[in-house]
Order: structure tokens, then C-alpha cells, then sequence
């Protein structure tokens, strides 16, 4: 890799923070109650029976 395309890429580096430790915490700290109900609604969702799909018979468009 040439010297051009290596500080191309430190000055994106430095522009994104890349490498640096972040000034504030990224991830959002939730209540741990929401965080429960959370999982327990993908848990329900996840034990939904299978519904049939109605089939119909589609003439072509006009």
C-alpha cells in the first residue's frame, strides 16, 4: 500500500475516532425491567402456531 492511500486512511481513522476510547458510552442502558419484558415477548412471538396461507388463484395482470 502506497504512503498516499495509508494517510488517506488515518485521516479517516482520526475523523471517525477509530481506535480511540469512546468519550461517552455508546450502548443505551435500559431498565432492567424492559429489558424482561423484552425477552419475554420474543420468547411468546416465537411460539406462535404456524397460520395457513390462503392461496388464491391471480389472473394475470391487465
Amino acid at each position: 500500500m502506497s504512503t498516499e492511500n495509508k494517510s488517506i486512511f488515518k485521516k479517516i481513522a482520526e475523523k471517525f475516532g477509530v481506535g480511540k476510547e469512546p468519550e461517552e458510552p455508546v450502548e443505551e442502558i435500559r431498565e432492567p425491567s424492559d429489558l424482561a419484558a423484552q425477552e419475554e415477548q420474543a420468547e411468546e412471538s416465537s411460539v406462535l402456531p404456524p397460520q395457513e396461507i390462503s392461496t388464491e388463484e391471480v389472473g394475470p395482470a391487465a
